[in-house]
């Protein structure tokens, strides 16, 4: 079995902050990756959004085989209505998503991999013990910010919410 977190991954939201993803624009970049068997280890992607339906252009090699294919991406609005939100459309699923995994060859849609995250490999148990040890790592950084030479205790006569 796969997991998630091993896969290589492109997310939009990666593309939105280098500044990317901008309306009626065309750009073009390339990503490295760490080596890995049967992955490609540079993606070059022509990123298009000036026509109606904007899409990406990934082109890479993998065994020696180039491959190239567009995936469509959209806009829809947001919870709040004032901002879009940019998305793929997986070509092999047609679901939108926020990120692309590399599998057989491809970068797709979580769906359309038999993968599972790291998380589902643990017990109910092991997850219960995580979470645990999570909440008694997390007392170490509030004694230590309760100890710090600058912290108030009181705020014009009245504790402070972290005290």
């Amino acid at each position: 079995m796969r997991l998630f977190d091993e896969c290589k991954r492109i997310s939009i939201y990666d593309l939105m902050r280098s500044g990317f993803l901008i309306p009626g624009s065309e750009k073009d970049i390339v990503i490295s990756f760490e080596p890995m068997e049967d992955h490609p280890t540079e993606v070059s992607l022509h990123i298009n959004t000036k026509h109606d339906q904007p899409y990406i252009t990934f082109s890479y090699t993998v065994e020696n085989l180039q491959i190239q294919y567009d995936i469509k991406i959209g806009t829809e609005p947001s919870q709040l209505n004032h901002v879009k939100c940019w998305s793929f459309v997986c070509p092999f699923t047609g679901l939108r998503c926020r990120k692309l995994y590399f599998s057989e060859a491809y970068f797709q849609h979580r769906k359309a991999i038999n993968a599972i995250y790291s998380k589902q490999l643990l017990s109910g148990t092991q997850r219960k013990f995580v979470v645990q040890a999570e909440k008694i790592m997390s007392f170490g950084k509030i004694l230590e910010k309760v100890n710090a030479p600058y912290f108030r205790k009181t705020y014009t006569g009245a504790p402070t919410r972290s005290y």
